[in-house]
């Protein structure tokens, strides 16, 4: 009998031992996949061949946007780190939702629709700059991730993840809750739409804000407590929750809450 007992435990622990040297070998694969998200941004090739002109300069008075005073602040971080921690960091310098000059420049966009923010809102911001946006790479050699003020100031020039971190900041500003994604090569927002209406009620409301444009579907994800709406770019994207540029089974989550942003990595 003591013989039996000794099997059955023997082979307990060998199983826990295997579990925890999976867990261990998951963990590894994780983290070297995240190498690849310290990513260059390389544009994404939704269609290489389009090449969209520009104004060089938008005089946002013509659209009755006024700002204040652009004062660049200094940043300690400004590119993506390997550790997802030490983009939390970066990410709580680049996303100056709370500032003076990108919350202005999204109350003046949100304000076509006045009121709590709502779905309309979003529409009309996210058409507003992926209708003026120009990509441009980062600096020669170099991964650089500008503020929300920073890009606004440049125009609405950069590269996906300026945008993300543009689109996601404008939302935060006029009361709406968004995160960002990171994958191999690419970066992108999303915005919670869970207190905003069913996923039918939200279609209806893109689909009247698109008006000529064939709208048959949004793309959305379903974790943290939220129902999470693509706001991500690429050329040819016209309205929000089109589908994601880059797929992906290993991402990162950037999400912010008590004043802050909080890494989760996942690998599907």
């Amino acid at each position: 009998m003591r013989n039996y007992i000794c099997t059955i435990l023997l082979v307990l622990v060998c199983f826990c031992s295997s579990c925890v040297e999976n867990q261990k070998y998951k963990r590894a694969r994780i983290v070297k996949a995240r190498q690849a998200f310290i990513m260059g941004n390389k544009r994404p090739d939704y269609n290489p061949n389009v090449l969209i002109e520009r104004d060089t300069v938008y005089v946002y008075s013509n659209d009755s946007i006024y700002l204040p005073d652009f004062s660049p602040q200094a940043r300690k971080y400004s590119h993506w780190y390997v550790d997802g921690s030490q983009n939390e960091d970066m990410l709580y310098e680049a996303c100056d939702f709370n500032s003076a000059y990108t919350r202005q420049f999204a109350a003046n966009i949100a304000a076509k629709y006045s009121g709590p923010f709502c779905i309309e809102q979003a529409c009309e911001i996210y058409r507003y700059c992926m209708s003026r946006w120009g990509y441009v790479n980062d600096p020669y050699d170099q991964e650089y991730v500008a503020s929300a003020s920073e890009t606004i100031y440049a125009n609405l020039r950069g590269d996906c993840d300026d945008f993300a971190v543009l689109v996601a900041s404008l939302m935060m500003s006029v009361g709406g809750r968004a995160r960002i994604v990171t994958v191999p090569g690419h970066a992108y927002a999303e915005l919670d739409i869970s207190s905003l209406g069913t996923k039918s009620y939200i279609l209806e409301k893109i689909k009247q804000h698109s008006k000529d444009e064939y709208v048959s579907r949004i793309y959305t994800m379903e974790d943290h407590g939220g129902v999470w709406l693509s706001m991500d770019w690429g050329e040819g994207k016209k309205h929000i929750g089109q589908n994601y540029t880059v797929p992906s089974h290993e991402y990162d989550l950037y999400m912010y809450s008590n004043q802050g942003w909080h890494w989760t990595p996942y690998s599907k």
